[in-house]
């Protein structure tokens, strides 16, 4: 009785920590898109959980943005209109870098999760990608009133008090799982993302 109470409070906690919005399809690509609101969560553990997640049969990872239009798109997407934080809000992308270029050259050797390449950037104009805390190796968009959509380089574990944290999930036709397995995958996140938040 016990285990079933503590699970039923679990499941609670995670519905009430998680906000997963609807599902918006871009014309530029036909790739759909989905914003993940979580009170605290690494890039790391948002990378896990959207390669965790299913839509369609198709794996999600976390987004990749390769041209103007794909940004303008998905900071339009991402902005709620109701975040004035006084430093912005947190919004994963799929973008990483590979040490040790951070010391030496904080705009080198950025990669997105997929493996695709990096043809497009759009960093934030005030010196960004700064290697910012020594440990800028994490792609953030910007989405509140005063800058919607540059991007700038953040550590893994990059939250104020008081911040809304997201990432965006992009799901790509063509990149199926077996349908068993994303229940698995499901319950698997959210195990994860429970663990990792105790």
């Amino acid at each position: 009785m016990k285990k079933v109470l503590s699970l039923a409070t679990l499941s609670l906690v995670v519905l009430v920590a998680i906000h997963v919005f609807a599902i918006s399809q871009w014309s530029g690509n036909n790739h759909y898109y989905q914003i993940v609101q979580v009170d605290v969560i690494t890039w790391e553990d948002a990378k896990i959980a959207a390669e965790n997640s299913v839509y369609n049969g198709w794996q999600g990872h976390l987004v990749t943005v390769n041209s103007q239009a794909e940004n303008d798109f998905i900071a339009d997407t991402s902005f709620l209109g109701d975040s004035y934080g006084m430093y912005g809000d947190i919004v994963w992308l799929g973008g990483y870098q590979t040490p040790p270029s951070p010391e030496t050259d904080p705009a080198a050797d950025w990669q997105w999760v997929t493996g695709e390449g990096w043809n497009y950037t759009n960093w934030h104009p005030n010196g960004y990608p700064s290697n910012y805390g020594g440990a800028g190796n994490y792609l953030n968009m910007l989405v509140n009133w005063w800058d919607l959509g540059p991007w700038t380089d953040v550590p893994n574990n990059a939250i104020n008090v008081g911040q809304k944290v997201s990432y965006i999930i992009e799901y790509e036709p063509g990149s199926s799982v077996p349908e068993p397995l994303s229940l698995v995958l499901v319950a698997l996140s959210l195990i994860g993302f429970v663990r990792r938040t105790r």
